[in-house]
Order: C-alpha cells, then sequence, then structure tokens
C-alpha cells in the first residue's frame, strides 16, 4: 500500500483544516484506495484493518494502537473542512459514516458527499504523492505542508503569507508570534520533511 498514490484537486488544498496524526493516517489509507480518475460513488465504503495501519504508518507501535485507531474514527466523524472566500465561509464534513468493528479491528470510511469530487473523477489540476512517501512523518503540520509544496512540485517554488499559511493548517489563534509559529509548526514539520 505505501507505493499507493494520494491524489487531490489542487482547489481541495485550498481548504483550512486540523486532523491529528492518527485521523491524517487513517484518512491517508482510505484515499490511497479511490482511483482518482473515475467517479466515486457516495456509498463507496472504504475497509482498512488495524493491521494494515499498523503495518504502514507504526510498525513498531505495541501499544494502543487499536485505542488510538477507535478514538480517531470517533473525532473523524465530527471533524470539519473550511473552504473560506472573501465573502463565504463554508464547512464540509470529511465523512458521513464511519464504523469501527471490533471483533474484526476493521475500519470503514465513507466519504462525505462534499468531499467525494476533490478526490475522484481528476482529469487536471490536482496534486498527487505516494503514500510511502509521508507514511513516517510524526508531526501533525509536515503532512499538510508537503501536500503544499508537492503542489507547486512542478515550478519549485511556494509562496504563502502567514495569514493564509494559518488558514490553511486550521491553528486559530495559536502561536500567534512568528517565532513561535516558525519554531513550533514551519521549522519541525520542514525537518521532518527533509529527512
Amino acid at each position: 500500500m505505501k507505493d499507493n498514490i494520494i491524489v487531490k484537486k489542487n482547489d481541495f488544498l485550498k481548504f483550512g483544516y486540523t486532523l491529528s496524526l492518527m485521523e491524517q493516517r487513517l484518512l491517508l489509507a482510505c484515499i490511497a484506495q479511490v482511483d482518482s480518475r473515475i467517479s466515486l460513488d457516495m456509498n463507496k465504503q472504504f475497509e482498512i484493518s488495524v493491521q494494515e495501519i499498523k503495518d504502514l504508518f507504526a510498525p513498531d507501535s505495541k501499544k494502543h494502537l487499536y485505542r488510538d485507531l477507535k478514538e480517531a474514527c470517533d473525532r473523524l466523524f465530527e471533524r470539519r473542512i473550511v473552504a473560506r472566500t472573501s465573502n463565504k465561509i463554508t464547512k464540509l464534513r470529511w465523512v458521513w459514516k464511519v464504523e469501527y468493528e471490533d471483533n474484526t479491528a476493521i475500519i470503514k470510511i465513507n466519504f462525505s458527499p462534499d468531499v467525494i469530487p476533490y478526490l475522484s473523477d481528476i482529469t487536471e489540476r490536482f496534486t498527487k504523492y505516494k503514500l510511502g512517501d509521508v507514511k513516517d512523518f510524526k508531526c501533525v503540520h509536515s503532512l499538510r505542508l508537503y501536500e503544499l509544496f508537492a503542489q507547486f512540485q512542478s515550478t519549485g517554488t511556494r509562496e504563502l503569507y502567514i495569514d493564509e499559511l494559518r488558514q490553511l493548517l486550521d491553528i486559530g489563534d495559536k502561536y500567534l508570534i512568528f517565532s513561535e509559529l516558525k519554531r513550533s509548526v514551519i521549522d519541525k514539520a520542514i525537518n521532518e520533511i527533509n529527512k
């Protein structure tokens, strides 16, 4: 699965959202199963086992993975994506259905109808990368910055205003002083990406 490709429309990368590391991993494992070239049915359910998550993202993990994934499923159901324009704020949900089967340790996810168009039937203006490229990230913001950089891989440069970055990372009132933002978010994520 680590060779699977993650594909998202570029417009989707303009949205702001906050996800825990485990929620990101869970979503990535499901997005990696999407064939971005064809239309995705709203009722399509994606399955991933806890063992597959462990093998891909946390092979050395021995404690609490089952509990952490179950909690991630619960939180993911409540998570929102924020799309901002000059005169409107729209809030979307990542998923409309999440199931966690205790006896089989299988997680099932249905992406929300609002998210599906950004993951499927994609023919132009998209960003793609291998799941294996981001599987070892431990910093919550590393994946988001990686995607934002990958979007401009062909040009080799990307400029973001601080306010825009704050919005994309959905960090609200955290790290109001730039040196805090740089130390706690930017430098940490860039160091991890470079490794």
